[in-house]
């Protein structure tokens, strides 16, 4: 059987959404599913993700996700799956201090 990511399953990542100008999102909370992006050679101290979220109409470019174990991941790329306002994928970007 060929298995398609993500499923709902996949949503297990609790985030909190903001962003630097204070908004304020709601629902706040929300969960995502979180799949690791090749390394880059060209910037080592950033990591790139895929995420996975229900449709959130706030949620757009420079959206910070923080996850529960503090880590911030910024949206850089943002796509409605299917122009149909269910769920959106994001390409997310962290930055990794050594």
């Amino acid at each position: 059987m060929i298995r398609l990511w993500p499923s709902v399953s996949d949503r297990r990542h609790e985030v909190v959404l903001d962003d630097e100008d204070g908004r304020v999102f709601s629902p706040e909370r929300v969960l995502v599913a979180i799949r690791t992006s090749s390394p880059s050679t060209l910037d080592e101290s950033r990591m790139t993700y895929q995420v996975n979220m229900r449709f959130h109409p706030q949620v757009g470019l420079n959206t910070r996700l923080t996850r529960l174990d503090g880590g911030q991941m910024i949206v850089r790329g943002y796509e409605n799956v299917g122009m149909r306002s269910i769920e959106i994928n994001l390409l997310c970007e962290e930055v990794v201090t050594p």
